[in-house]
């Protein structure tokens, strides 16, 4: 599942994109826990006319409960759940032949019954936008792709917004970032005097193989005479920029 992320900004490691966005897999305890169904949920799976229908019905119900997204799947592929579903809520036999697929359609507005039940919306183009705005003033506080996915995925769920998918929010940071950077990179543009300017570029000038910024980011060997006067040297030279960068 994870492969089809690898070409846009590294957020989550595999293990972590699995936990929110894989398929849950129940044990026999959580099994019985997320696919209970309540009135309104019985009344809605007793009105599908075929049991393919109705057991799709109480798996979406389940995998909501568990995760407030909806799944991708065919039977086959959640066979210990469909069986649980089968002996529970059904007097089928647990041999019986399910048809795939179902229609994408009934998939479709089943989702739409099992949002009005909970009280949840779809992340629709509206919700987007609102996500994006959002993510603009969440970077400001940080802009650690992590703690920008995280801050979205909040909003999301106070919103009772159903998460969209993870290349999505990868595509939201990254553009976030980018804007971001510009914004600072304009604001700082606008605002250096020109020796500062000066004094900046000479860091980057490549003198015998060497970057005048190299020597900063390097802490002095020891704390002997020698190494401490060059520290102080170093401090001095920077003091213009430290006034500035206040």
């Amino acid at each position: 599942m994870v492969q089809q992320y690898k070409d846009r900004i590294k957020i989550l490691e595999d293990d972590e994109i699995e936990e929110i966005y894989g398929l849950p897999r129940f044990s026999p305890d959580e099994r019985a826990y997320y696919f209970s169904l309540t009135p309104e949920e019985r009344d809605i799976t007793n009105n599908y006319r075929t049991p393919e229908n109705s057991i799709l019905f109480i798996l979406q119900v389940g995998y909501f409960k568990a995760k407030t997204m909806f799944f991708s799947f065919k039977f086959n592929e959640v066979q210990a759940d469909v069986q649980y579903i089968l002996q529970q809520h059904f007097s089928f036999s647990p041999d019986l032949h399910l048809d795939e697929p179902i229609l994408r359609q009934t998939k479709y507005v089943q989702q739409q019954k099992i949002l009005e039940l909970y009280g949840h919306r779809a992340c629709n183009t509206l919700e987007r936008t609102q996500l994006a705005e959002k993510a603009l003033r969440i970077v400001k506080v940080s802009a650690k792709p992590i703690y920008l996915f995280q801050s979205l995925i909040h909003y999301l769920e106070l919103q009772k917004i159903v998460v969209p998918g993870y290349s999505f929010l990868q595509d939201i940071v990254s553009q976030t970032l980018s804007l971001e950077r510009k914004r600072i990179t304009e604001i700082i543009e606008q605002s250096l005097e020109e020796s500062t300017r000066a004094f900046l570029n000479d860091l980057y000038v490549n003198r015998d193989g060497v970057y005048a910024i190299t020597a900063l980011k390097h802490e002095p060997k020891d704390f002997s005479l020698k190494e401490l006067k060059k520290e102080i040297v170093r401090s001095q030279s920077l003091a213009v920029l430290y006034q500035t960068a206040r």
